[in-house]
């Protein structure tokens, strides 16, 4: 349902405590979180990977647009050294590149923000063309996932991203924008 929900938006903000965001995983760091958190066998594994490889290009695509993507990540994110150091070199870089695309923005929640507005778990805001649709906030857990749709757990997840970008956030990339 979820890779469905993907393909339809306009707009993606995601806050991860703990992941890099599967649209801006290498496939080693993403094979490394799929070994540690699954009891699938690797061939089970490896389709899986290759399906996050796949909903990559929803990114780059032309047409329909790229959705924007606002991506906040606690600093821990950037620390655990996921998949091994030379795993982490290479997810890291990738990181960086994709604040190239126009419509990627990735944020970091440092350590020295004592408290934040994401301090309550991860979460996805999918959002939808013209607003045909509204907003679904996508929440993944161990045992399944849950899309909230109602105003008020809407706007509670909304406010917690634009919380994290105006006032708790230090933007990543290479542009004249980003701090050095």
């Amino acid at each position: 349902m979820y890779v469905g929900l993907e393909s339809a938006v306009d707009h993606i903000r995601h806050y991860n405590a703990e992941l890099v965001p599967g649209l801006l995983q290498v496939e080693d760091y993403c094979r490394a979180v799929y070994r540690v958190s699954s009891t699938k066998s690797y061939d089970e594994i490896d389709q899986q990977v290759a399906l996050r490889m796949d909903r990559q290009a929803l990114l780059v695509r032309e047409e329909p647009a790229a959705p924007q993507f606002d991506v906040f990540l606690n600093e821990a994110v950037l620390r655990r050294p996921v998949g091994g150091r030379d795993v982490m070199v290479k997810q890291l870089a990738r990181l960086l590149e994709s604040t190239d695309l126009s419509n990627v923005d990735v944020r970091v929640l440092s350590f020295a923000q004592a408290e934040h507005a994401g301090m309550m778990g991860t979460f996805v805001v999918l959002g939808f063309p013209h607003r045909q649709e509204p907003d679904v906030v996508y929440l993944e857990s161990p045992t399944g996932a849950l899309y909230l749709e109602k105003p008020k757990e809407l706007t509670s997840t909304t406010s917690s991203c634009e919380i994290c970008s105006n006032e708790h956030s230090t933007r990543c990339g290479r542009g004249p924008s980003s701090p050095p």
